[in-house]
């Protein structure tokens, strides 16, 4: 009997497709285990008390079986989906204690975020293989915007994640077998109506499929009509047709599933629901370029501004190689069959089509880029696959891939070292080739959620005095954030010394972030919360 040999060299190890798995499952293990840690040093934001009510409101209605309605009529969140915040909020009901409401959902959060990673993964593996995978999840992780908001974000993360898995799906279709098989149209259906059911608005995302099955079909239609017959190419349109709207059909059952409003008229009010977000009237200002201008009459190059300054540079070596891979192409290289150029082409679009989208629909947008998010993952998995492309193509000088590998390095330890800088703060980053966080103050939105405000409570806490003759300390926030009145709520050594103050004129402690020009408030100045020199929130005594 011959003996039982491990394969030798690394890449007979990786190859093994259970070995593959496990170093992927220890990865995310790992990745779930950093970032949630990370996401308990995270302050409230400012929608976070408000989305903590409504995951309590939809709760109660399935509890009471549909007659407690608050759920129906809650601000201007029954417009929403309420998948994340009722996962979240039953997920605290089954943990606390010793766990508080914020750290189950700031977890949670993360381990959602570290998903998105993976649709990155799994869009850049599907079509180049599992080192531009491997590339893309590590350049989604290590995206400061991503991060960040991935610490806390109860909106824009869930919605991200579940976008990128749906987009993953489309990709599926693409490069898979035509027509799409009923189990590739569920899975889509899962992944849409998942994303639905967390944000009604982006029932775009149900083109994704579409385009890919019927552009998968065309490319088969080619050649097909010729060997099968005009007929059987028409009946496997047909087919496409009708597994697409089993899709679609489950992907709207899942989203009105969770979001109380909608099942009232599961037809008409998603309708309205999707149409009212399309044109949500937030008449506010946002800082852009140093002017305060309204978010209804933003200018065109608002969101690739926003992108252009906050990407990590790694993403720019990518957009190089990816030119240089382009170009390589017109050459006349093999850059793969057609279904995997269809499947680069979609992926382009998921980047691309939001923004030209936003220019035509002009909705409200502020808080910088956050509402799009969901750019990310596709965007990190063409970096992926143009890297990959690039440090695998034996036709460019090895010297050059080499050097090349070794300043992305260099810039992801730098992007590394701002992130752990800024921490918890990480999506105020701003690239060095914009300044960094230094240049854009004063013309950008820095701490636009408030989260800062965590700190300067502690601050408080921990370094002001309380005098015993005189009660307790009347304590308010510029522009009222919901932050004071909630860590006065949940943290009683602060409520013992302090008390929400009935107006601003009338508080003692006043903390005021940069925002809407807040720090430019009157009062002696007794700390400020700062990262890379840069203030985020200021504690003034008056």
């Amino acid at each position: 009997m011959s003996r039982l040999r491990w394969p030798r060299g690394n890449a007979a190890w990786y190859a093994s497709p259970w070995r593959h798995r496990l170093l992927l499952g220890c990865a995310f293990v790992v990745a779930c285990a950093g970032l949630g840690r990370l996401a308990l040093d995270a302050g409230l934001s400012w929608d976070e008390p408000f989305q903590i009510q409504y995951g309590d409101y939809v709760l109660a209605w399935f509890r009471s079986h549909f007659v407690d309605d608050h759920a129906l009529r809650y601000k201007n969140l029954h417009l929403y989906g309420g998948l994340f915040d009722l996962a979240a909020q039953w997920l605290v009901s089954k943990l606390v204690p010793p766990w508080d409401t914020l750290a189950v959902r700031h977890v949670l959060t993360a381990v959602v975020a570290v998903l998105g990673a993976g649709a990155s993964y799994a869009m850049a593996a599907r079509l180049a293989g599992q080192r531009a995978g491997m590339i893309a999840g590590a350049l989604l992780l290590l995206t400061p915007t991503w991060l960040g908001h991935g610490l806390f974000n109860p909106k824009d993360v869930p919605f991200a994640s579940a976008a990128a898995f749906a987009s993953y799906a489309a990709l599926c279709i693409a490069t898979g077998p035509c027509p799409l098989t009923w189990r590739q149209g569920s899975f889509a259906a899962l992944c849409v109506g998942v994303a639905l059911a967390i944000r009604p608005g982006g029932v775009f995302l149900i083109s994704y499929p579409l385009l890919a099955a019927y552009g998968r079909w065309l490319l088969d239609a080619r050649g097909a009509w010729r060997t099968r017959g005009l007929a059987a190419t028409l009946r496997s349109a047909a087919t496409i047709t009708l597994r697409l709207s089993w899709t679609c059909a489950v992907a709207w059952l899942l989203m009105i599933s969770t979001w109380p409003w909608a099942q009232q008229a599961p037809f008409t009010r998603p309708l309205e629901g999707i149409s009212k977000a399309a044109h949500f009237a937030w008449r506010g200002a946002v800082l852009f370029r140093g002017q305060h201008i309204p978010a209804t009459q933003l200018p065109n190059d608002y969101l690739p501004v926003w992108f252009g300054i906050t990407l990590p540079e790694t993403y720019l070596f990518a957009f190089v190689c990816g030119c240089v891979e382009i170009g390589v192409w017109l050459l006349g290289r093999n850059v793969g069959t057609h279904p995997r150029r269809l499947g680069l082409c979609l992926l382009a679009w998921f980047v691309v089509f939001p923004v030209l989208a936003a220019l035509a629909v002009r909705p409200a947008i502020y808080d910088a880029h956050r509402h799009f998010l969901f750019m990310l993952p596709p965007l990190a998995a063409l970096a992926g696959v143009a890297l990959a492309r690039f440090f695998r193509d034996r036709g460019l000088p090895k010297q050059l891939r080499h050097a090349t590998a070794v300043a992305l390095l260099a810039v992801g330890a730098l992007v590394i070292y701002d992130m752990l800088s800024l921490h918890p703060y990480e999506y105020v980053y701003f690239n060095r080739l914009s300044g960094g966080l230094p240049g854009a103050f004063g013309r950008f939105e820095t701490d636009y959620w408030g989260a800062s405000h965590r700190e300067g409570l502690a601050w408080l806490l921990d370094h002001y005095p309380k005098r015993p003759d005189a009660g307790r300390i009347r304590l308010a926030g510029c522009n009222r954030p919901p932050h004071v009145a909630y860590y006065l709520r949940h943290w009683p050594e602060l409520a013992a010394k302090f008390k929400l103050a009935g107006s601003d004129q009338r508080a003692q402690i006043y903390l005021a972030v940069t925002r809407y020009d807040c720090h430019k408030a009157a009062g002696k100045i007794i700390h400020i919360v700062e990262r890379q020199g840069v203030p985020l929130l200021y504690v003034f005594e008056r």
